[in-house]
């Protein structure tokens, strides 16, 4: 988490004020994981840390990444493209991905369905609430849990 506060401060502290163009980039980080069915196994530290990019000459489109801790503590990613859809502008979105997840391995790698090689399909829905340059979103995991992301853009 150290890490994450890191590169926040280097944002605010380099980052421009504004943009040139309507091209844009959000860094976030997980703040609050949860679990629908309690296991005490399950890891509710996922330590997310994620990087979309929004391009100019495709509005409403996003593309990107997030590494993170998933249910069993173990090191996983997601690669994803997807549509955030505007709701209230500039404050509400509406966003849903579609991609690949990686890192369910050994007695767990059936915990999600159709994980081949350790490869899986995803597709996460979220909710994002905007105030400037800063972000809250909420992302359901399938039926399994709750997360809560904060972040802001560059």
């Amino acid at each position: 988490m150290t890490k994450c506060w890191i590169v926040f401060t280097l944002l605010l502290t380099f980052s421009p004020a504004t943009l040139a163009s309507n091209e844009s980039w959000q860094i976030r980080t997980s703040v609050f994981t949860t679990h629908f069915n309690h296991d005490p196994e399950h890891n509710n530290r996922s330590r997310l840390l994620g990087l979309d990019y929004y391009p100019e000459s495709h509005p409403g489109w996003v593309v990107g990444g997030s590494a993170f801790r998933n249910s069993w503590d173990q090191r996983s990613f997601y690669l994803y493209g997807g549509r955030r859809f505007q709701w209230i502008p500039g404050h509400l979105y509406g966003k849903l991905t579609g991609g690949v997840l990686y890192g369910w391995r050994g007695e767990h790698q059936d915990a999600i369905l159709l994980n081949q090689l350790g490869i899986a399909p995803a597709i996460i829905p979220a909710v994002e609430l905007r105030a400037g340059r800063f972000t809250g979103e909420f992302v359901v995991f399938g039926i399994n849990g709750l997360m809560v992301n904060m972040g802001m853009y560059f």
